[in-house]
């Protein structure tokens, strides 16, 4: 036999359910207008969660071989002296750049890519900085990704190198989360300038990074895309180019 009160009971219970529910979700903070990209931890609080992350690494040489007097070979090589890079990953080629600046003017001898070894000639351009870049392309046919290897020589105009600042690259020690402990690959000779780090975000922004020498442990901020060093110059290199040496050595993919 149908009886009335029991749908009004289940009505009454359905719109306590409503009303408590909402109740609840107003005490934790939960609205249509709300962060999608928070969620609630244990302890009650509002937190991002922490990505892990993916990195790609390379270690290389930029030869710079004098051949008597003002003329020099730049040769790059396809195949990092070391790397570490996850697998499906594979370098597909690079690109190459060679430039040469004096009393702050920079002319570009040579930008072109290359998928072999490839050795560049170039004479007659006298006392001045040399600006030499590599930056290999890697792929999983899927994502894309780039690793800079990067040097700056100043030399005289009767073929010797006065000035000499290798950035060969970095080695990852270790990750957890968004820490990162990694050391860089910078040879010096003739001068000893500081070393500190940048992040470049999403956005495209670069963000200083407090840490400082080549061997550091980085908290690196959420939307990191790329790590680099930065190298200050003095005056030995900035009467002739730029007051520094920025090299994007380490990329990294959060998940």
């Amino acid at each position: 036999m149908f009886d009335p009160r029991v749908d009004y009971i289940i009505a009454e219970f359905k719109k306590f359910n409503q009303q408590f529910c909402k109740k609840i979700k107003c005490c934790l903070g939960i609205s249509d207008t709300g962060n999608p990209k928070l969620f609630l931890n244990q302890q009650g609080d509002w937190v991002r969660p922490v990505p892990e992350i993916t990195y790609f690494s390379a270690e290389n040489v930029i030869d710079f071989t004098n051949n008597g007097g003002d003329d020099w070979d730049v040769t790059f090589k396809i195949t990092p002296d070391a790397s570490q890079i996850p697998t499906g990953y594979t370098i597909t080629g690079y690109e190459y750049l060679v430039d040469f600046s004096v009393a702050q003017v920079t002319t570009n001898l040579v930008t072109n890519t290359s998928t072999t070894d490839y050795t560049f000639n170039t004479s007659g351009n006298g006392a001045g900085v040399y600006y030499l870049e590599q930056q290999f392309s890697i792929t999983n046919g899927i994502n894309n990704t780039l690793i800079q290897i990067t040097r700056m020589i100043k030399v005289d105009g009767s073929g010797t190198i006065l000035y000499d600042i290798q950035n060969k690259g970095a080695e990852v020690l270790y990750t957890n989360g968004l820490v990162i402990e990694l050391v860089a690959n910078i040879e010096q000779t003739g001068v000893n300038y500081p070393i500190t780090w940048l992040a470049l975000d999403n956005n495209f922004n670069l963000i200083p990074l407090p840490q400082t020498g080549e061997h550091v442990v980085l908290t690196l901020p959420i939307n990191t895309l790329s790590i680099g060093q930065k190298v200050e110059l003095g005056t030995e290199f900035t009467v002739d180019t730029v007051g520094s040496l920025v090299t994007a050595t380490g990329t990294i993919i959060q998940q």
